[in-house]
């Protein structure tokens, strides 16, 4: 890359960043100066909480004037006409029976409530009971940092389902930042997708758990896990409503390559990501998710999540965990098995494979492909004409990663990236690899192919016995044109020899700095000319 295309892209990237940071500006003027203001709906955000983390982001580029003017509308809710307590005596609703923010005034009961807001007061306490009783999340925190007596429902007239207020105050009786809050809900759901009571529904849900949230110590990096949580609730509390579906669409079309934690103001993606909890409630239980909350109050949800997979009773992975929800979205739709992963997956879209990761296999496939960090990526190839096809899957120095290949409704197990997997002949003509990332940086994965068998070569002595005066190590019957890497077993490489015109290699057990190794483990990995093969090594004294 020359002078000129370095200094173009990154002026490309000066220009997104500024396009970018334009739009934000431009949204949180908005919202500041009109909560409510239609145009902030333009992105079909369903909850409007999503900009009052926006302004959280934000805090230390917002002028004074700006900074006191969200202040005074989080400390200060809206003034309503009417107000009684929901049944439980949890919640105080808060309406208007005329103007702009009125509520349907139907009164079948002739109690002298409007019957929306007898149906939301009984809604609101089932949420009560099935997140905090039932879940075992904390209630939201009050003034004093004990969970909050009555939490306050306010409906107004909005572009979207609700919207949650953090107080901008810390409450100083609870490690890190916690903050009191109160909602405002839309007063009639006329014209959204889930109308009248079903948006009502999924609205208390959602809501209430970013009321929840905001008690577990706020931190930007898990913004992305709020709006998954808040999505799941719905599913959890309402099942019957399916309100998520409407992003399911976005999802399953950009999910390939995308991280597990993507997340700014303007996405859905979180929205559709809720799946990867509604997976972990059918493989484990719901209160998993409640677990890795307990968690997040002290580190990153990342992390919560490691810690919580690794541990009894679970004890499974992040990297194997995501790399199964990459199982679980790919069938869906068509590809949908009954009886398996997401009941309800035939009703979901499919994943979509990009046009840049689908060939047609031939016998000098050799590629690499970049991964992002936490992301799982698809990789289809077709014309394989029922051959048995070995593939090798290398990435050197990423022990957080791994593959898993799917062949018709056959399935491999997780197999760890610096392995090889021989897939099974007479199938189907078709091979998906699905290649996983765990690690908290990009990564670049090597994909070998073969359908030649190389049970042929033979290497020795394995193990090499140091104090025997062994320092060599010998592979033989090798095709020319081949290579022959050296790792150890955390993936960093030792030293790559090139293999033109002999049958036979031998290397002097030093690395690329003629340093000689210590006694160890160590991964190889032979290549070229139609070669796949890996193995290990031992080196003893």
């Amino acid at each position: 890359m020359n002078m000129k295309q370095c200094i173009f892209i990154l002026f490309l990237i000066l220009l997104l960043a500024a396009s970018s940071r334009a739009e934000i500006e431009q949204s949180l003027q908005l919202f500041l100066n009109n909560p409510t203001d239609v145009r902030l709906a333009e992105h079909q955000i369903k909850s409007g909480t999503r900009y009052v983390l926006l302004v959280y982001q934000n805090w230390a580029q917002l002028n004074f004037k700006e900074q006191q003017t969200y202040l005074s509308r989080a400390q200060e809710p809206p003034l309503r006409q009417r107000t009684i307590l929901s049944p439980s005596g949890r919640f105080t609703l808060h309406w208007d029976e005329s103007g702009l923010h009125a509520v349907p005034p139907e009164d079948i009961s002739s109690n002298g409530i409007p019957d929306y807001i007898d149906s939301a007061a009984v809604i609101f306490d089932r949420v009560w009971q099935m997140e905090i009783d039932s879940l075992g999340f904390q209630a939201p925190p009050g003034d004093d940092g004990n969970p909050v007596e009555r939490y306050p429902i306010y409906f107004s007239e909005m572009p979207y389902y609700g919207l949650t207020w953090y107080s901008g105050v810390d409450i100083p009786s609870l490690p890190g930042e916690n903050y009191t809050s109160y909602m405002e809900v839309e007063n009639d759901f006329t014209g959204f997708p889930s109308d009248s009571l079903d948006g009502l529904k999924v609205t208390a849900a959602h809501e209430f758990n970013h009321a929840i949230q905001f008690g577990y110590n706020v931190r930007v990096e898990d913004f992305f896990f709020y709006e998954m949580t808040s999505t799941w609730m719905e599913d959890v509390v309402y099942p019957e409503i399916n309100d998520y579906y409407q992003y399911l669409d976005s999802f399953f079309g950009s999910v390939s390559n995308t991280r597990f934690n993507y997340y700014n103001a303007f996405t859905l993606y979180p929205y559709g990501n809720c799946l990867y909890l509604k997976m972990l409630a059918l493989q484990f239980n719901p209160f998993i998710v409640t677990e890795i909350w307990d968690r997040i109050k002290t580190e990153s949800s990342i992390q919560a999540l490691t810690h919580i997979l690794s541990s009894p009773p679970y004890n499974t992975s992040w990297v194997l965990s995501l790399n199964q929800y990459a199982l679980w979205l790919y069938f869906s739709g068509s590809r949908a098995i009954p009886g398996n992963y997401f009941r309800e997956g035939v009703d979901f879209p499919e994943v979509s494979i990009k046009s840049s990761d689908k060939f047609f296999f031939d016998l000098d496939f050799n590629r690499s492909f970049s991964l992002s960090d936490f992301a799982n990526r698809y990789i289809l190839f077709s014309g394989l004409n029922n051959q048995s096809v070995t593939f090798n899957v290398g990435v050197p120095g990423a022990p957080q990663a791994g593959f898993l290949a799917i062949r018709d409704q056959q399935n491999s197990d997780f197999i760890p990236v610096n392995s090889i997997y021989t897939s099974e002949a007479d199938v189907a003509d078709t091979l998906i690899l699905i290649l996983t990332n765990a690690e908290e940086m990009d990564t670049v994965f090597s994909v070998l192919a073969s359908t030649e068998s190389f049970d042929q070569i033979v290497y020795g002595p394995n193990p090499v016995n140091l104090a025997e005066g062994q320092h060599w190590i010998e592979f033989r019957n090798l095709p020319t044109q081949s290579e022959l890497l050296i790792f150890t077993v955390a993936g960093k490489r030792v030293i790559q020899l090139e293999n033109e015109n002999r049958a036979n290699l031998q290397w002097n057990l030093k690395n690329e700095k003629g340093e000689s190794i210590a006694a160890g483990i160590y991964l190889f990995m032979l290549r070229g000319n139609h070669l796949l093969r890996t193995g290990k090594i031992a080196v003893i004294r």
